[in-house]
């Protein structure tokens, strides 16, 4: 009787076990996306440039600027808002009398997404300027000429120069939500 008692509650829960299962398994999967905001050169080499006058009596007049092969690069993964990258001058930097750098940033070249619009030309001084705006997500790739180019242009004002040294400022890049 007991043995018989044994086999019916095991046969039983054995049943029950049977019916519950199905023919379909699922489980969830959690994904966190977080916000990427990261900005970089595709080279960091110092751009130099000469001011002089070409002849006595004549006004200084700007050198050609080297190394002005520099691109930005940048990703963006954002889900709510838009963002841009701003330039300006190192905290502490400051131009030489007379002496203005003007930064246009095409628009991109390569990679994927909404890369933004580059300005057509921002004057660098101490305070953030906007150089992209309009950028959510995606990224400009990283080959030789991917990001968006910088072509850098010195303005002289002759009237108000004032230094007759070697100055270097540095130029840095931001990118922030807008």
């Amino acid at each position: 009787m007991k043995k018989s008692l044994y086999i019916f509650c095991f046969l039983t829960l054995a049943g029950a076990m049977t019916f519950a299962d199905t023919n379909t398994a699922t489980h969830g999967v959690t994904i966190t996306m977080q916000d990427i905001a990261l900005v970089a050169l595709n080279n960091t080499t110092a751009l130099t440039v000469s001011i002089a006058p070409t002849s006595a009596g004549s006004a200084p007049t700007v050198g050609t600027i080297t190394n002005n092969d520099k691109y930005l690069r940048y990703t963006s993964v954002t889900s709510s808002t838009t963002r841009r990258i701003t330039v300006q001058l190192n905290a502490g930097d400051v131009l030489p009398a007379g002496i203005s750098i003007h930064l246009q940033a095409d628009a991109p070249t390569g990679g994927l997404g909404i890369l933004g619009t580059g300005t057509s030309d921002v004057s660098i001084g101490v305070g953030a300027q906007s150089l992209i705006t309009g950028i959510r997500s995606g990224w400009t790739g990283i080959g030789a000429t991917s990001g968006s180019k910088l072509t850098y242009n010195l303005g002289v004002d002759p009237a108000t120069l004032g230094e007759t040294d070697t100055t270097t400022v540095t130029v840095k890049f931001t990118i922030a939500d807008s």
